[in-house]
């Protein structure tokens, strides 16, 4: 995290375009913090340690970037970070986002990676954990979205596609967040 930290404080220089290009220790926090929203008994993989790790710095520094060229920057220094410091390769650490036929993972392909806390409804306590079924995921969201639904006066006719879910899935995690 502190090498992420660095490499972003140095590489995405704010802007008069980008102002909000402003990373401090408080970033560092909340990469921590979101590592820390998975309970220990879900965590005996090391390699999904390492997935969380990656998931919670673009939370935390990627979801910030505005372009393409920024977002290729901080995909590469993912990369090069897990290579030095944990061994991996992201496309092996990745593989399950891989669409067939692949062998590399991309900057695209990231956008399937997805911790939650709201994979099983009704749960509790509810437990920060990976989604790794999209398929899943969307009848989830689509099952809330019913939910909310049955009860609501104005009900909302949405579309769970791909894009709304990223979403759902980032405020979902800030709400969890303490502070």
């Amino acid at each position: 995290t502190a090498e992420i930290y660095k490499r972003a404080v140095a590489k995405l220089l704010p802007t008069p375009a980008k102002s909000h290009y402003l990373f401090n220790l408080r970033d560092f926090a909340r990469v921590i913090q979101g590592v820390m929203l998975v309970p220990p008994d879900c965590l005996q993989d090391a390699n999904k340690c390492i997935r969380l790790w990656i998931h919670e710095t673009y939370r935390v520094f990627y979801d910030r970037l505005t372009d393409a060229k920024d977002r290729g920057i901080f995909f590469e220094m993912i990369s090069e970070v897990t290579q030095e410091a944990f061994k991996q390769d992201l496309s092996k650490l990745f593989s399950h986002l891989l669409p067939e036929g692949e062998k590399t993972i991309t900057d695209d392909n990231m956008r399937s990676l997805f911790f939650g806390d709201y994979m099983i409804p009704g749960a509790e306590p509810r437990k920060y954990d990976e989604v790794q079924d999209m398929k899943k995921l969307q009848e989830t969201m689509e099952e809330y979205l019913g939910e909310f639904n049955q009860i609501s006066k104005t009900p909302m006719n949405l579309v769970m596609f791909r894009f709304a879910i990223e979403h759902i899935s980032r405020v979902a995690r800030v709400i969890q967040q303490p502070n």
